[in-house]
């Protein structure tokens, strides 16, 4: 009896222990925390990010909200880092508010990011009335698009661009739908598989050019949705300055890659999964990883 006693009591201690040490493990403050929303590119640089930190030992947390709380969040210190800031033009007015708390460490993507309004290429050969079609076409031709454009999330600076396009071309009546790039995509290709017209907001970099074919930009000479831009990875500055964090920002300071990277790896992502994806991205190119790691 006192033999089963004591392997009672021994059993219970190391269950025990096993629960203060997940409970712990659990309740463990990251050590970098990214900002992202959930848009494809934000997605696939933020995991490809994450998980060449995690290779180095840190431990990395995602947060996922949208644009505006995240860049109060950045700034506030509650994240560290974000690597999809829209400059000059996207994100412009987020940067005026926060841009004292807030360093810009590198231009990930140093140009050719850009944004528009995108139709299906027999969409685009009905709206043109003078060479492209362009946004000012839309307002000849509103009952086949139901006075809607499809747009994404209500903090995404496109929405705001493409609100003031509304404003611009004199789009009366029109209303650019609030959603998720998600549902928006969805709602391309079915209306796409469906030869039926539709104006969506879509911006480069996105998979959805490759999966998709035929898109096209209409033209906008007003510059309602401004002009080519870079990628740039902002970080909280009061944290970026803790001497602690010194090694993880070089690391941050030293991702770069070009649209193709990106591309591929939201290609990735779609057919694989979104750690599957990046993983399977940065298995392919180690030689420039390694660059980002001082390798």
């Amino acid at each position: 009896m006192e033999t089963k006693t004591i392997a009672v009591v021994a059993i219970a201690l190391v269950l025990v222990g096993a629960v203060v040490f997940t409970v712990a493990e659990a309740e463990a403050e990251p050590d970098v925390k990214i900002g992202m929303v959930n848009w494809a590119c934000a997605t696939a640089s933020s995991n490809v990010l994450a998980l060449v930190l995690e290779e180095e030992g840190y431990n990395v947390e995602l947060v996922d909200t949208e644009a505006g709380i995240m860049y109060t969040g950045l700034a506030q210190g509650d994240t560290h880092v974000t690597t999809t800031a829209w400059l000059p033009f996207t994100h412009a007015s987020y940067w005026d508010v926060y841009g004292d708390r807030l360093t810009e460490v590198n231009k990930n993507i140093p140009g050719g990011a850009k944004l528009g309004l995108v139709v299906p290429d027999y969409t685009a050969e009905e709206l043109k009335s003078n060479g492209n079609a362009s946004i000012a076409d839309l307002k000849a031709h509103e009952d086949e698009f139901g006075k809607e454009i499809i747009g994404i999330d209500a903090g995404a600076g496109i929405m705001e661009a493409a609100n003031d396009a509304l404003d611009d071309y004199n789009l009366d009546g029109w209303e650019v739908v609030e959603g998720s790039d998600a549902a928006m995509v969805a709602a391309l290709k079915a209306a796409v598989d469906a030869e039926e017209h539709i104006v969506v907001t879509l911006w480069d970099p996105h998979w959805v050019f490759a999966a998709v074919d035929g898109l096209v930009y209409l033209e906008d000479p007003e510059l309602s949705m401004g002009e080519d831009e870079y990628i740039a990875t902002l970080v909280n500055t009061e944290w970026a300055d803790d001497a602690a964090n010194e090694d993880v920002m070089a690391i941050i300071t030293a991702f770069e890659w070009t649209m193709d990277d990106i591309n591929e790896v939201m290609l990735y992502q779609d057919e694989h999964g979104v750690v599957e994806g990046a993983q399977m991205w940065i298995d392919e190119n180690r030689e420039k990883v390694d660059g980002w790691l001082g390798n």
